[in-house]
């Protein structure tokens, strides 16, 4: 998008263990997000923009990131699918920075801000329990 500066955090994927070692070697860490949008607005020094497609979910790495930066100054964001979803965003970001003090923000065909606590339990893939193949057996008769 022209005019905006944004930086790509390009820390996803899979890696060998080698390329695991030689990433934190070189101060890369998980949870990061994709997006860093480095310009001011309202009392924030910036955001922090995580993408996300189709059902994908956060990782808690992720969303502690989010949630450090914004305990930081910065607003903290989750975008789905839609560029114009992002455009929303970021032009929300400048029009009324007081709604990102809210929490984290998701933009998936409108803006919601959510606490931390619900941010948890609808952004992040929750653990199945497993269960021991006995009581599954046991289960199934």
């Amino acid at each position: 998008y022209p005019g905006i500066p944004l930086i790509h955090c390009p820390n996803e994927g899979k890696r060998s263990d080698f390329e695991q070692f030689k990433f934190s070697v070189l101060g890369g860490e998980s949870g990061v997000s994709d997006l860093l949008h480095p310009a001011s607005s309202g009392n924030h020094k910036g955001i922090w923009i995580e993408l996300k497609c189709g059902r994908n979910k956060l990782s808690s790495k992720q969303l502690e990131f989010l949630i450090q930066m914004h305990y930081l100054g910065y607003a903290a964001a989750v975008v789905y699918d839609r560029s114009d979803d992002f455009l929303f965003l970021l032009q929300s970001y400048y029009d009324d920075p007081a709604f990102f003090n809210a929490g984290i923000v998701v933009s998936r065909g409108e803006l919601k801000a959510l606490k931390y606590e619900e941010a948890a339990k609808t952004l992040v893939v929750q653990k199945r329990e497993v269960k021991p193949k006995a009581a599954f057996k046991e289960k199934i008769r």
